[in-house]
């Protein structure tokens, strides 16, 4: 009798779903891109591009996820729209810290710019192989949800036809705020 009673009060010491640990999650929020496409850089017409982001990610492993992800970003530069939306996949790996959640991920996948979210034929549309390689922290409000900060480094190859300025940029600052849910 005191065996059984030992290892039922045993099982209620651990927890039961430790939060973030071989979870699903939605990740929703605000994200924010360094710098425009057409790679003018004068503070008077450089425009940082603000937008959202969306993620999905389930456990493969108890630390490794597979996630997928897409960005939206709007804005202009020397009057020219300046939409680009970023389709990704790929791994990230997470190692708890006291109650919040650390991770580095690596994704890849497609940027289409200054097209429809589905990619659709728009005039001067442009599509490009796209990765991201960041990490972040993950704050629990309460059992199944938490605050995420998240920056990373963004590369895409984006080839403007119209474009008469050399030299543009291929390398972008992404960060993202917003809530993670847990199920």
């Amino acid at each position: 009798m005191s065996m059984i009673f030992s290892e039922h009060s045993a099982a209620q010491a651990q927890p039961q779903n430790e939060f973030g640990r071989g979870t699903r999650e939605v990740f929703g929020g605000y994200s924010f891109l360094s710098n425009s496409f057409n790679g003018h850089s004068s503070f008077a017409s450089h425009q940082p591009l603000n937008g959202w982001e969306a993620a999905f990610a389930f456990p493969i492993s108890r630390s490794l996820s597979f996630k997928a992800s897409a960005d939206g970003y709007y804005g202009t530069s020397l009057g020219s729209p300046q939409r680009p939306i970023f389709i990704l996949g790929g791994v990230a790996y997470s190692r708890h810290f006291g109650k919040e959640t650390g991770f580095v991920e690596g994704l890849a996948g497609l940027g289409i710019l200054n097209s429809d979210w589905w990619g659709g034929a728009v005039p001067g549309a442009t599509k490009s192989f796209a990765a991201c390689a960041g990490g972040g922290l993950d704050t629990p409000l309460t059992k199944r949800l938490a605050f995420r900060v998240q920056g990373g480094l963004l590369y895409a190859n984006f080839t403007i036809n119209d474009n008469q300025i050399g030299g543009l940029p291929n390398y972008f600052a992404r960060i993202s705020t917003g809530l993670v849910w847990r199920f």
